[in-house]
């Protein structure tokens, strides 16, 4: 039934200008407004309606996903060392995990993925 429309997600914002401002400035999205209304323009005519809602709490999950690694290794630099950072962290505690817990037939995928992440500063930092 609803198979062939066309769908959208959308969350609420305390502070539209304040939103708009972000998304189109900070982020360099596609942003238009309309009757107090923001719409993202997405890659792939994906579209994301933010509304305003005056007791609005900020999510405690994610409701927007970008592939930040990838943006910061091609694009804006700081965001791609955040990144980078955050995975050879991350991925250090998963090896520090298993070595703590004495599990030793695995570890090798975390110290994969470390090493993965830890190339992966190196290129956004030497860029």
């Amino acid at each position: 039934m609803l198979r062939d429309s066309k769908a959208f997600s959308g969350f609420s914002a305390e502070d539209i200008p304040k939103a708009k401002k972000f998304y189109a400035e900070t982020l360099g999205l596609d942003v238009t407004e309309s009757n107090g209304l923001l719409t993202l323009r997405l890659a792939g005519e994906n579209n994301v309606l933010i509304y305003p809602k005056p007791n609005h709490i900020p999510a405690t999950f994610t409701v927007l996903n970008f592939p930040v690694l990838l943006l910061g290794l091609l694009a804006v630099r700081p965001i791609g060392i955040a990144a980078a950072l955050g995975l050879v962290v991350f991925f250090i505690d998963a090896v520090a995990a298993n070595v703590q817990a004495r599990v030793f037939y695995n570890i090798a995928f975390p110290m994969g993925y470390l090493a993965l992440a830890v190339a992966s500063l190196g290129v956004v930092v030497m860029r």
